[in-house]
């Protein structure tokens, strides 16, 4: 970093040009992103960049907000003043730090908002490279989760990744479900089971085998069907038949239908009629979740919490949500690591104690800024 691996290369001409014709000018630099309203990460690790990577860092005056700050569109995160060639080579490095970490906080926040203080696992490990997993951790410690898959996530706060069964432990069982299970809680004799019940793609009939084999060691199943596939539940109910694996589908769109409308005044809307469905029994939907619920209380297993993952993002947690779909924990991945939702820039607004910026990138004052002392 140092030496500029990282940086821009116009920002190390730049550097060059000012170091041989216009040095030891005091400037100031600001950063922001435009993104409307977001949670800001990255301060921290930014102010370390500069204290470990700048030259002459004593000399240098900055004023920063806070990890975890909200903050609205283009309001400065962070400002530095100083001599340009003493730290102006550390912009782009900056703008990715902020941008990368306040994106995945910002991701967490959305999602956490909406979840109405239900408990939300990360599983935000494999959808970039392994590198990013001990920052993304951060941020997603500083926006609110602590539940985290890899002891890489929580390098940087303390926290230890925690983690269920994957579809491999049941492939290598030959598909018996309660063998996995059973096998899982001999290998881990202290922990409640989280058993993962679709991968035949018949969610309710594994839950009850694997609820009745382990009892009271059964914590909780996790429903994580692919978008792609309709359970085989919707086969059965679709049929009329109402059986032990089978709770009445009709009930369940009315009980959706009434949650629905005392809480928002929604009503239920018609889609996938080509199915034969007034609505998308695709993945984890509403219904499956709400049907699994019924089968597990009907046979005595109300202990059991209900874990959904597989494609939630805030928009499909809200609609969960909304019809008080009866889930315990949400399972976040893809939508937390996303890394577009902030994008910060840097500008000079000031040099030797006088405003000068591009036009529309003014000096722009923010009585929350604090100043950092290295």
């Amino acid at each position: 970093i140092k030496d500029g691996f990282f940086t821009a290369n116009y920002f190390l001409k730049i550097n060059k040009i000012i170091s041989q014709n216009l040095p030891n000018h005091r400037i100031t630099q600001q950063w922001f992103c435009r993104t409307s309203e977001y949670k800001l990460c990255g301060i921290d690790e930014a102010i370390a960049l500069v204290a470990t990577f700048a030259r002459n860092p004593k000399n240098l005056e900055i004023f920063a907000l806070h990890d975890g700050d909200i903050v609205k569109s283009r309001e400065p995160v962070l400002k530095i003043s100083g001599q340009y060639e003493d730290f102006g080579f550390l912009e782009s490095v900056i703008d990715a730090t902020l941008s990368r970490r306040s994106s995945v906080a910002t991701n967490v926040w959305e999602v956490l908002k909406v979840a109405k203080n239900k408990i939300v696992f990360s599983m935000g490990d494999r959808q970039d490279e392994i590198q990013t997993q001990i920052g993304d951790g951060y941020a997603t410690y500083v926006a609110g989760i602590s539940r985290i898959s890899t002891d890489a996530q929580g390098a940087w706060w303390g926290g230890r990744g925690v983690g269920t069964m994957p579809h491999a432990l049941i492939q290598m069982c030959r598909g018996d479900i309660v063998r996995a299970c059973k096998l899982y809680a001999q290998t881990f004799a202290n922990e409640k089971i989280t058993a993962l019940v679709d991968y035949h793609n018949d969610t309710i009939t594994d839950a009850l085998r694997a609820a009745n084999a382990l009892g009271e060691r059964l914590g909780a199943v996790r429903v994580d069907t692919s978008a792609n596939l309709i359970d085989r539940y919707f086969e059965r109910a679709k049929t009329g038949k109402n059986d032990e694996f089978t709770p009445n589908l009709a009930k369940i769109r009315e009980k959706i239908r009434v949650n629905l409308v005392s809480n928002s005044g929604e009503n239920l809307e018609k889609t996938s009629a080509n199915l034969g469905f007034d609505f998308d029994p695709h993945g984890v939907c509403i219904e499956l979740i709400f049907a699994l619920r019924m089968a597990l209380d009907a046979h005595g297993f109300s202990h059991v919490k209900i874990v959904v993952s597989s494609g939630f993002t805030p928009q499909k947690i809200a609609e969960f949500e909304r019809a008080k779909t009866p889930v315990d924990i949400y399972g976040v991945g893809t939508y937390l690591t996303r890394n577009d939702t902030c994008g910060f820039t840097a500008d000079l607004v000031a040099i030797d104690g006088e405003n000068e910026a591009k036009f529309g990138r003014e000096n722009v004052e923010n009585p929350r800024l604090e100043r950092v002392n290295l």
